[in-house]
């Protein structure tokens, strides 16, 4: 009776855990909820969040697998233990974490491909779709920033000519500043995506395989990155020096 009231609880314990490891993990690909709705966002600027979006998916896919497998595992051989739950639910947070790093990706490709050779084509691959997502992220990116730049400049002519007044003119830059922030997440995320890349081919190399080829997508990755931070630079500067910023 206590063995079932145990297994009971551990259950309730796992589904628990797995809520909040999903929750957790899927916020990595959720936008900040601050911004103005879908319904008032232009075409660009929802298209610009379905993008930054489609990025992360597929770690956040990852995170989800690897969490419930790690800790249905874990309860299925801890035997009835008394910390069975305690245990499963500990393996379902850990596995997360590894399901969107790059040891499990590393060791899925290696399942995949005995040879380096052929993982090496299949990561470059991935490496080559990465960099057309950011492609199109940047594309998109332009034409909000352009519409931006003309926002701020209508703005900052209304205020000027008292045609508005300062809480209005701030409240109009708020969309403005709210684009400015996804991108900067959207940086972030991209900046940690070429960082698992690095250590993805460090790996790679460390067991002998010739990682030129995937290098040369890495580079290409990181300045795609570089043009995107520093459009995004000149666009912040462009914020600081409107007189209704705040």
């Amino acid at each position: 009776m206590h063995s079932t009231r145990h297994a009971h609880s551990s259950a309730a314990l796992l589904a628990a855990t797995l809520s909040v490891a999903l929750i957790g993990c899927a916020s990595t690909a959720r936008d900040d909820g601050v911004y103005r709705g879908s319904g008032s966002l232009s075409p660009s600027e929802q298209s610009l969040r379905r993008q930054s979006s489609d990025l992360t998916r597929t770690n956040t896919q990852a995170c989800v697998t690897v969490g419930a497998a790690a800790a249905l595992a874990t309860l299925l051989l801890s035997g009835g233990r008394s910390d069975a739950g305690e245990r499963a639910a500990v393996a379902a947070l850990a596995g997360c974490g590894v399901g969107i790093g790059v040891n499990s990706y590393v060791q899925h490709r290696r399942q995949q491909y005995a040879y380096s050779e052929q993982r090496l084509q299949a990561m470059i691959q991935d490496v080559r779709q990465d960099n057309a997502k950011v492609a199109r992220l940047i594309s998109t990116s332009r034409e909000v920033m352009e519409t931006d730049r003309q926002r701020i400049a209508d703005v900052n002519r209304a205020y000027k000519r008292k045609d508005i007044s300062l809480a209005q003119a701030r409240r109009e830059m708020s969309a403005v500043e709210d684009n400015r922030n996804h991108l900067k997440q959207t940086l972030a995320a991209l900046r940690k995506k070429e960082s698992d890349w690095v250590q993805i081919s460090r790996i790679e190399r460390g067991a002998g395989a010739d990682t030129r080829g995937l290098d040369a997508e890495i580079a290409k990755l990181r300045g795609q990155i570089a043009t995107l931070e520093e459009e995004l630079r000149l666009m912040d500067q462009q914020i600081r020096v409107s007189p209704v910023s705040a």
